[in-house]
């Protein structure tokens, strides 16, 4: 990427609150080696620690929104946790790294007014006005819909 590209995703920081953002590109940093994670269905992975990262790309999902791409960075969060070694239990200040998003890998029904999706689990019902009908039409085949 352009330092022109840069400063176009650098204005967008911290605009997304609420929208759908999608993905497009995990910076590592030079010289990290991803590690080999066993997912709970067996599935291995390549992953890489919040503090490998660089920096993460990710675009707007809606196309009205001008500059779609910006650069989320890690941020350095310090905490105290409470650890139990053994049979003692200490209090420790600790450092770690986090980004600033929030995953919508669930949603309300509500929330999904106006997407369209290929897929989706529906894991409670609710009797709400209109509440069936916009959930049932954001799927695009029945074949998509779990429930």
């Amino acid at each position: 990427m352009s330092t022109d590209d840069d400063a176009k995703y650098n204005c967008c920081q911290r605009e997304a609150k609420g929208s759908r953002v999608l993905l497009e590109q995990v910076s590592v940093k030079r010289g990290e080696v991803p590690f080999i994670m066993r997912l709970d269905t067996g599935v291995k992975i390549r992953a890489f620690f919040a503090s490998q990262v660089k920096k993460l790309v990710v675009k707007h999902e809606c196309k009205d929104i001008r500059l779609r791409l910006f650069e989320i960075q890690p941020e350095t969060v310090k905490f105290k946790s409470r650890l139990k070694i053994g049979q003692e239990k200490k209090r420790m200040k600790m450092t770690g790294f986090q980004f600033g998003l929030i995953s919508n890998s669930c949603t309300t029904g509500h929330k999904l007014q106006g997407y369209t999706v290929q897929e989706l689990f529906v894991n409670e019902w609710a009797y709400h006005s209109n509440w069936s009908y916009v959930v049932l039409s954001r799927v695009t085949t029945m074949l998509g819909l779990y429930f």
